[in-house]
């Protein structure tokens, strides 16, 4: 039995068509330092490479988001993915390593601190996990949305185009 992800892309893809693993990094690495978000990727990957090396890094994974809706509060409230579509996806390879996040924490929020870029490496949970100033944050924002995102190193299946 296969498990319902969901994937958002600005490119229009048909049902069995595979959307490879690492193709954001790929974006990246031929932007390199000027790319936009390139100080917040490499703040995640040195992170990950020091402090949580048994992570997937994100420049080799695919990205999805575990529930539909809130794949859809993501593309409505996130700047670059209004127009994106929305596809119901499966794991090619489900026993390829992932880690599941919040979104939200893929770049500094909360307090001032120099190792934001841990939190998203975290198991986090902000109901069990007291990480100074950022539940403070979450109460701020909305604290009855989440943005779950899981990062994997499984190639993504379309099963389903959504809108």
């Amino acid at each position: 039995m296969s498990v319902d992800y969901y994937h958002l892309s600005g490119v229009t893809l048909e049902p069995g068509s595979v959307i490879k693993a690492g193709n954001w990094g790929r974006v990246f690495r031929q932007a390199q330092w000027t790319h936009n978000l390139a100080i917040k990727e490499m703040a995640l990957e040195e992170a990950r490479l020091h402090r949580f090396p048994h992570r997937p890094s994100r420049l080799h994974s695919a990205f999805v988001f575990i529930d539909l809706m809130e794949a859809r509060n993501f593309r409505q409230g996130t700047a670059g993915f209004q127009h994106h579509v929305l596809y119901r996806v499966s794991l090619v390879d489900p026993t390829a390593p992932w880690h599941v996040t919040d979104t939200r924490l893929s770049a500094p929020v909360g307090a001032l601190r120099s190792d934001w870029a841990d939190i998203y490496w975290m198991d986090f949970n902000p109901a069990t996990i007291a990480v100074p100033g950022i539940p403070d944050w979450i109460a701020a924002t909305n604290p009855n949305i989440q943005q779950r995102e899981m990062i994997t190193l499984s190639d993504l299946r379309i099963e389903e185009v959504l809108a």
